[in-house]
């Protein structure tokens, strides 16, 4: 079985883009098809509180609309595990989905998150104003 592709932020902070830069050339990460948004209206009380839950959880900029299907699939699967009603291989299927989502914290380490934006300060401006 081949290995898991790297993700490009991985590749990077190894420094295999500086070893071999022609190899990693049509490399992009995934374009953004917009934000998770709201859940969809079939899911109940109890599923629309962890549908919020998950989105909460999840680094800013990681869940978008592509996303939707997977979080509403774990939503229903979550709310019936916590209900006692869940199905061994319903927990298996739960657990891949929300490796796949990034929350867990070996996966979420390997999502290409955005930086959060930063926050100018006081020094930054007063740096920037003085001659060099």
């Amino acid at each position: 079985m081949p290995a898991h592709r790297k993700s490009l932020q991985e590749l990077e902070l190894s420094g295999a883009t500086k070893k071999n830069p022609s190899r990693y050339v049509t490399r992009r990460n995934a374009p953004s098809t917009g934000d998770l948004g709201k859940p969809h209206r079939s899911l109940n009380k109890e599923e629309t509180r962890i549908w919020h839950e998950i989105a909460k959880s999840s680094p800013a900029g990681i869940l978008q609309a592509r996303d939707r299907l997977s979080v509403e699939l774990a939503c229903r699967l979550l709310a019936k595990a916590r209900s006692g009603m869940a199905k061994a291989a319903e927990f298996s299927i739960l657990t891949s989905l929300l490796a796949k989502l990034g929350l867990n914290p070996v996966d979420g380490q390997r999502i290409d998150a955005p930086p959060p934006p930063r926050e100018d300060d006081e020094l930054d401006e007063w740096f920037s104003e003085r001659p060099r």
